[in-house]
């Protein structure tokens, strides 16, 4: 019995480290742009990135797809947009649950069209540049909230759009957090699957929180200042590559 707890584990831990490599690995590059969100001002001393009126500022739209209000994926996903707000980005911070929407169902659409609510979600998408999604793991895969809310704003409705037309063209960030080992890791690989059929940009590297239940400080930080120091290189990495995709489409 042992022994077989013991391959039962290794075997886990090799599935966990090919899955992390190919959420992190290149994604296919696609294209386009689109633009409204909060003003921010970047933080003394912290170098964002440059626009002027010809350049726009690059707009991120945050969300995670966890409703529970004291959500470890809530905390990681206000964190990661406060350090680009740092970087000079414009950022909107949305909670899903205050865009409460029926589950996805094709009689539904062919009748009424799309929910008010998704029509919100939907607009508020297509007016910022990036996304940034915090993607909580249920049973390895993204929340039902996050899925259905994605379903029904990929949906043309009454509209003769192109299905996904909302996302088309733009990047976006993703990041997981997780009380256990693997930080969401499965969740990121199954929601990265659907993000590029939506044709998102997908940014190639993810971040995930593993022991997320002790990672967070009273303020919402990090505690434990090396995955702080790795999560504020991604947004970097992420900002520079959403300004430089904006700037190529926009000026």
């Amino acid at each position: 019995m042992f022994f077989t707890h013991r391959a039962t584990a290794i075997v886990l831990c090799v599935q966990s480290a090919f899955m992390l490599a190919a959420c992190q690995s290149t994604s296919t590059f696609q294209r386009h742009k689109t633009p409204l969100a909060t003003s921010s001002s970047p933080t003394p001393g912290v170098q964002g990135p440059a626009h002027s009126a010809r350049c726009p500022q690059l707009r991120l739209l945050c969300f995670s797809g966890s409703s529970r209000k004291d959500s470890f994926n809530k905390k990681l996903a206000r964190l990661a947009c406060n350090l680009a707000r740092q970087r000079g980005v414009s950022v909107t911070f949305v909670d899903l649950t205050d865009f409460p929407m029926p589950l996805y169902n094709g009689d539904y659409e062919a009748k009424n069209g799309l929910p008010p609510e998704a029509v919100k979600f939907k607009s508020l998408v297509k007016q910022h540049d990036a996304l940034m999604i915090a993607s909580p793991e249920y049973n390895a895969l993204p929340t039902p909230l996050l899925l259905n809310v994605l379903y029904w704003a990929s949906r043309p409705g009454r509209s003769t759009e192109r299905h996904g037309a909302a996302f088309a063209g733009k990047t976006v960030l993703t990041v997981a957090a997780s009380p256990g080992l693997m930080g969401g890791v499965r969740s990121l690989m199954s929601l990265r699957s659907l993000l590029e059929d939506l044709r998102l940009i997908v940014h190639p590297r993810p971040f995930r929180l593993a022991r997320a239940r002790a990672a967070f400080g009273e303020n919402g930080e990090l505690l434990d200042e090396k995955e702080q120091r790795k999560l504020e290189k991604i947004i970097d990495r992420f900002v520079e590559f959403a300004t430089k995709r904006l700037q190529k489409a926009e000026c």
